[in-house]
């Protein structure tokens, strides 16, 4: 079923402007245009960590002034239908794929041709550093400048704009409604994609960090373990959940814990295994053995109760009779604490 989008029709510039003062902060800026409607509509579901908005206009329109107050996200404007002039500096441009960074109070003037259809993407400056920080496995320390024109003759630009409209297609079909996960997936893309197609004050650092950023895949996939322990996983899925591929996961983990990506997994599952029969023999919870490897996805028992006594030194029938007691197997051998993991 296709999503429904959100629309909002307005049908004079005033009415634009109270809009945006309303919506997206405030601002000194002048809107005027000739008779005729203007359209937005919301692509973006309410727990994304951006704002894809379709705005269509039918009267020639401009904009413009200069920004006033704190206004913590990136607008980034792609044209679908149109043309326009932007002028920043004195210079003028027709061109109105670009960036404004609204906590550097710039802003350029814009005229919209009539009948203008662009998206305009609406991403909070922390989402931006999140997103950098986990290539550079640290706190952004200073703020993140972009480039402000989206350049036609960049060929990963050019790529990440192409996402953009298949987010806005895949949205408007319905299939981000029906899989949240393939939504929130999709959604991270668009934010790796922009902190590596357009150049900023940081893509030194990012081109500069190969080890860094296979390690922040394996956290990734270690952190997807964790999370979906419970779940039939296979080596494929870690490497979509990574955004790497099989053979980059696999040396990753080897590299930092010895052990495959499965292999790993395993160690998580055991772990839970084993937090749940203390639980059991300490009265917190009831249920056999059995049950406990099927829920964490042990389906041959024989290969389970080796795999748990080569963990804790005890087969898991020990475990439930005895107290919860930590066991040096366990402390030697069991999975890392999450601290470590991520």
């Amino acid at each position: 079923m296709a999503a429904e989008v959100d629309q909002i029709v307005l049908d004079a510039a005033d009415s634009y402007g109270d809009f945006i003062t309303e919506n997206f902060g405030t601002r000194t800026l002048s809107f005027s245009s000739g008779p005729g409607q203007f359209k937005f509509g919301l692509l973006s579901g309410p727990a994304a960590p951006f704002d894809l908005i379709e705005v269509f206009s039918e009267p020639q329109f401009d904009i413009s002034g200069k920004m006033v107050g704190e206004q913590d996200f990136y607008r980034i404007q792609l044209t679908l239908r149109g043309d326009g002039i932007t002028l920043r500096d004195g210079h003028e441009t027709r061109t109105l794929d670009h960036i404004t960074d609204f906590r550097q109070k710039t802003f350029r003037s814009v005229r919209f041709e009539p009948n203008s259809l662009a998206y305009v993407l609406q991403v909070p400056r922390v989402q931006i550093e999140r997103t950098v920080g986990k290539y550079l496995g640290r706190d952004v320390p200073s703020p993140i400048l972009f480039e402000t024109d989206l350049r036609a003759d960049n060929p990963p630009v050019t790529a990440w704009t192409g996402l953009i409209k298949t987010y806005a297609e895949t949205w408007r079909s319905g299939l981000f409604t029906a899989s949240p996960l393939a939504a929130s997936h999709f959604q991270q893309l668009v934010l790796h994609g922009l902190v590596t197609a357009q150049p900023h004050s940081l893509s030194p650092l990012l081109t500069a960090q190969p080890a860094t950023l296979m390690t922040e895949a394996v956290k990734r996939a270690a952190r997807f373990c964790e999370d979906h322990a419970h779940e039939p996983i296979s080596v494929t899925d870690l490497a979509i959940a990574a955004r790497t591929s099989v053979r980059a996961l696999q040396k990753g983990f080897r590299a930092q814990f010895g052990l495959s990506p499965l292999g790993y997994l395993r160690r998580v599952r055991l772990a839970r295994v084993h937090e749940d029969l203390v639980a059991i023999r300490q009265g917190r919870a009831t249920g056999s053995v059995t049950e406990v490897a099927l829920r964490w996805g042990f389906v041959h028992l024989s290969r389970f109760a080796q795999f748990y006594r080569e963990a804790y030194r005890e087969a898991p029938s020990a475990t439930v009779g005895l107290s919860g007691k930590r066991h040096r197997g366990a402390a030697r051998i069991g999975y890392p604490p999450a601290d470590r993991a991520r």
